[in-house]
């Protein structure tokens, strides 16, 4: 224990890819911290969702990684709502592996919507418990979505989504064979929340072919044809119940040379040889604005097939990738 007397520690929070140094906090949360060791502890951006977060805290110790082997059991995190108001919390403990100087901490049971304090701590026996500064991080909303369309839908889009009168078809069953291809057509925009839109409500488009192929539990691959256009997809996730479904695609395009994300949707009605009251609708993510000839973030239009039913067709091919999308001319939301 007298070589840890000798080193010097940091403690340090980042919530994503931003990093807090911990230098002095009150007894325990008014005590400096002991000069030991130094360590980060990160929180996950990306790995955050409605319920859990995913911590990973990287120890630097003076002696190497023996030292890191030894005071493990030294090591923690604790994370509340409430900012700890009566000292107490919930806590987790390190688990270092002998020669690695990370541990990732599981923070499970949370609350969705709900802003964490996290904060690292270091605690010897016979010793105080020290404490570091707090750091936040905010769980996802409960939107009745997968956490992997949470990811890249904000509840508040999803809203402006929902309030136009796109259908959002929740659950964990959509119809098990909604293979093959749809003519939908004619193809008319019915809402829209662009200001004073030229392509606005009873603006008939292109016929539309949308191919639907490779339906797993939760994923499937989508391909569309109509005019021009092309993008590159991270994959499409279907959600519903019973003939009732709808599809999510996020998608990334480049227009005269400058990168944008949208999200593309489908919903429908499962029927014989066709869907029923197919919709379908287009909203900027990020990359947008008048500057490039596109839509504002958060923006969007929807369209529907206006006759009701949309058949299934073999008459125009389009390309598929697996788990790609191939082009969406409907994501060239220009103004």
């Amino acid at each position: 224990m007298y070589k840890f007397l000798k080193q010097s520690i940091l403690l340090a929070i980042a919530v994503g890819l931003v990093s807090v140094v911990l230098t002095s906090c009150k007894k325990d949360e008014e005590k400096n911290t002991p000069q030991w060791y130094s360590f980060t502890t990160r929180i996950d951006g990306g790995a955050v969702t409605k319920n859990s977060a995913s911590c990973v805290v990287n120890l630097v110790a003076e002696y190497g990684s023996e030292d890191i082997y030894n005071i493990r059991h030294c090591l923690g995190v604790r994370w509340e709502a409430d900012r700890f108001p009566d000292g107490s919390s919930r806590s987790i403990s390190g688990n270092y592996g002998y020669g690695s100087n990370l541990c990732t901490l599981q923070l499970t049971n949370l609350k969705p919507n709900t802003t964490y304090y996290v904060q690292s701590y270091v605690k010897f026996d016979g010793y105080e418990t020290y404490y570091g500064n707090l750091a936040t991080f905010t769980t996802l909303s409960d939107t009745g979505l997968p956490d992997e369309i949470n990811q890249f839908i904000t509840p508040e889009l999803l809203q402006e989504i929902e309030g136009l009168g796109m259908p959002i078809y929740r659950g964990n069953n959509p119809p098990a064979n909604i293979v093959g291809q749809y003519l939908v057509a004619p193809d008319v925009c019915v809402a829209t929340n662009v200001p004073n839109d030229p392509f606005g409500p009873g603006h008939k488009f292109s016929d539309l072919y949308l191919t639907l192929s490779n339906q797993k539990q939760s994923t499937i691959t989508v391909a569309v044809s109509q005019g021009s256009g092309t993008g590159d997809g991270h994959g499409a996730y279907i959600i519903g119940e019973g003939n009732k479904f709808t599809i999510f695609v996020p998608m990334d395009y480049v227009y005269n040379g400058h990168s944008y994300k949208t999200v593309d949707i489908y919903s429908g009605i499962a029927a014989i040889n066709g869907i029923k009251d197919c919709y379908h609708s287009t909203f900027m993510i990020s990359g947008g604005g008048k500057q490039w000839g596109l839509i504002e973030d958060g923006q969007g239009r929807v369209f529907y097939d206006k006759d009701g039913f949309s058949e299934k067709t073999s008459l125009k091919s389009a390309r598929i990738t697996d788990n790609k999308i191939a082009g969406s001319s409907i994501c060239e939301i220009k103004w």
